[in-house]
């Protein structure tokens, strides 16, 4: 506390409390409990929409897997097999290969989001042949996902269960509703935290084995600091004067990902590699290797300065907290499969404002592109395969 300036801490608390605020003002309204008698309403409507969501998911599916598969056929490697993964996953898609790349993380999110909405909505009801289907489809998605070098992708799976929670919310119930047997339940809650364990060694264990750190733990540390402290970096070296940006700035500097994808503009560094870079002088491209995230106490203070701040962290917490809370209302008591599989995408990547807003553009860029094209294709195919079913 000594080494931070008051102002910068006063800036902190005041973007925090600004940040929770916007975010009980957008859900002000508070979660919808319907009434019981909606559900064969929902069952009913996404009925109709099964099949062509099904579709939608294989092809998605494929379309991860054959890119994959054909950057694997063309270099012989993927970056997980890479000596450094933590660089090859920025250098291994140089050369035109760079669409590989967001068709993937853009696509993970209906992937995921699919089986898990089948799995755990406690209206839907599919067979167990159909459920080891859906899992094998997150499993698959998974290892692709790791194949890239990216392990933090993981965290989708835990916004999309948490889209879907607050789903179960409205008609009262819980992710674990299809857990039948209480004895089911009580294992869960008694090896999760062994699986949780397990899941910390293991990411110090690939840690380990793939960075370019002297020791698992420097590696570990310097990913933690990197990616997650920016602001640290920013307070303790008083490095707000290096930057020169303005309320007007922040336009281009929300839009650049896309401006960057039509090659209207080049794509720029983060505001979080910036500030490593003045403060203790780390070469950019180098600090871009381990993806720090901007944070929005930092991004507003550093658009629209120490006023302006507030009211930046108060609006990107309410637009989260309207997305996730306001469009779960708004898409009313018996939605079908399609608008909830758009509601939980789009409840899972709002959080990326809160960390990285250019990221959040560029991953909603590409889920509107592709996602629109890959539903264009799958209703072409919902008629042929539909005759197929019945006949």
């Amino acid at each position: 506390m000594q080494n931070i300036k008051l102002e910068y801490f006063l800036s902190f608390v005041f973007c925090t409390l600004a940040f929770i605020a916007g975010i009980a003002f957008g859900g002000r309204k508070g979660i919808p409990v319907w009434e019981p008698a909606i559900d064969v309403n929902f069952i009913v409507n996404s009925r109709k929409y099964m099949l062509l969501v099904d579709i939608f998911l294989a092809l998605c599916l494929l379309i991860m897997v054959a890119s994959n598969a054909v950057i694997f056929v063309s270099k012989g490697t993927l970056p997980i097999f890479a000596e450094n993964p933590s660089e090859a996953k920025i250098l291994f898609y140089n050369g035109g290969w760079g669409i590989v790349k967001r068709i993937n993380f853009s696509l993970v999110n209906f992937v995921l989001a699919i089986p898990l909405i089948n799995i755990f909505h406690p209206n839907v009801t599919v067979s167990g042949k159909k459920k080891i289907y859906y899992v094998l489809c997150i499993l698959i998605c998974v290892l692709v996902i790791a194949s890239m070098g990216y392990k933090g992708n993981s965290l989708a799976i835990i916004n999309i269960l948490f889209a879907i929670v607050l789903i179960n919310r409205t008609s009262g119930a819980s992710v674990l509703s299809k857990v039948k047997a209480s004895i089911n339940q009580l294992l869960i809650l008694k090896w999760a935290k062994y699986i949780f364990v397990l899941a910390i060694i293991f990411m110090v264990a690939i840690i380990a084995l793939s960075g370019v750190e002297t020791s698992s733990s420097d590696s570990f540390v310097t990913r933690l600091v990197s990616a997650g402290d920016v602001y640290y970096f920013f307070y303790v070296f008083d490095i707000a004067s290096d930057f020169h940006q303005t309320a007007l700035s922040y336009i281009p500097h929300f839009f650049n990902p896309l401006l960057g994808m039509l090659r209207l503009a080049d794509y720029e560094f983060s505001i979080g590699v910036y500030t490593l870079y003045y403060s203790i002088g780390l070469p950019m491209d180098s600090i871009a290797v381990f993806g720090p995230n901007t944070q929005f106490p930092i991004e507003g203070l550093v658009y629209f300065g120490k006023y302006g701040a507030p009211v930046y962290s108060f609006v990107v917490g309410m637009v989260i907290s309207a997305v996730r809370v306001g469009l779960l209302r708004k898409i009313g008591p018996n939605p079908n499969i399609v608008a909830l599989v758009i509601y939980v995408v789009l409840s899972s990547l709002i959080v990326t404002m809160a960390t990285d807003v250019p990221l959040f553009v560029q991953i909603f860029f590409d889920l509107v592109t592709y996602g629109s094209i890959i539903f264009v294709f799958s209703a072409i195919l919902l008629p042929v395969l539909r005759i197929k079913n019945e006949s």
